[in-house]
């Protein structure tokens, strides 16, 4: 095989797929959380946001219109600024890189599901209410074991078909500044919960643009969990329940434990469709939903890392 007679177009191909798989190993092995986490803080300004805009007791189209230009006032000066950045950088791929990785990056969620899941098998649920707080909008004051199990196991089931499949997508569909868009628009729909009686207008607009976007990713999700069921669990891949979280239902399904169920947001208690069988989790369901979605995300990007070699060979052999 002679690597000269490589093109100028596979060779970009080629440092695309680099860029998105060097992102990915740096998110893994270089976590950030918390107050380290850009996006952390864009998502708290978010709900804050949220908090001041949002009011039920106005108009439907008051609401929606509220809801809308909270979006774009949220978004769009800080898209438009990052999205630059690269394009005047003297080393584009520097910058592209640094925001792939903040869109990628999950805060080291599994290991503080894991740790989420040591605290129950010793009855501190206190500890393990207060670490699930970070992470969801909905209260975690009054959740039992079984409660704190369910909301552990969803966000296993969750989180990694945001910041990995849906932004590795959507690098490939438009570049990094699409990426970016996709990542900041999922950070609005997590903080604007359609369940919170607050927002269930005010957060319309966002989700339903959402929805168009990560449909194929999801479904793809859905497909990596449902391929580890032993029988493919075709009654998750195609649900259009998207009040639930992205691959909670085919989780359920593959886990063999009963998730979703009601939530508390600001006092008041919302009915939410419980899906799955009748088995409830235990901490130990927690340990094996963290897995079932490592499994499913090195599914994924053992995919990205043929796909390269897949197209060097055909391009030096065509």
């Amino acid at each position: 095989m002679d690597v000269t007679h490589l093109s100028a177009t596979d060779i970009g191909v080629l440092e695309t797929f680099g860029l998105l798989l060097s992102a990915l190993a740096l998110a893994a092995l270089l976590p950030l959380s918390g107050s380290k986490d850009p996006l952390g803080w864009f998502g708290q300004l978010a709900a804050q946001l949220a908090a001041k805009a949002g009011h039920p007791e106005r108009s439907k189209a008051q609401q929606y219109t509220a809801g809308t230009l909270s979006t774009l006032l949220l978004v769009l000066p800080f898209w438009f600024i990052l999205s630059f950045i690269p394009v005047l950088a003297a080393y584009p791929w520097f910058f592209e890189l640094i925001i792939l990785y903040l869109c990628i990056n999950q805060g080291g969620l599994g290991k503080e599901l894991l740790q989420v899941a040591q605290w129950l098998d010793t009855e501190d649920k206190a500890s393990a209410r207060t670490a699930l707080a970070k992470r969801v909008p909905q209260s975690t004051d009054n959740l039992s074991a079984t409660g704190l199990s369910k909301t552990a196991a969803e966000l296993a089931f969750s989180i990694p078909a945001i910041n990995v499949v849906s932004v590795s997508l959507a690098y490939f569909a438009g570049g990094t500044a699409f990426a970016l868009l996709v990542r900041m628009l999922a950070e609005l729909t997590w903080q604007w919960p359609l369940q919170s009686p607050r927002l269930t207008l005010f957060a319309v607009p966002v989700h339903r643009l959402m929805h168009l976007l990560l449909f194929i990713p999801v479904l793809i999700w859905r497909l990596l969990l449902a391929l580890q069921a032993g029988t493919l669990a075709i009654g998750g891949l195609f649900s259009s329940r998207w009040s639930l979280f992205p691959g909670v239902i085919t989780g359920a399904q593959v886990l063999q434990r009963q998730l979703g169920g009601p939530q508390i947001f600001n006092g008041a208690k919302v009915t939410r469709p419980k899906v799955g069988p009748t088995a409830l989790p235990d901490a130990s369901d927690i340990l094996r939903a963290v897995s079932i979605s490592r499994i499913a995300c090195g599914y994924f990007i053992a995919l990205l890392a043929c796909l390269p070699l897949m197209w060097m060979i055909v391009s030096l052999y065509k």
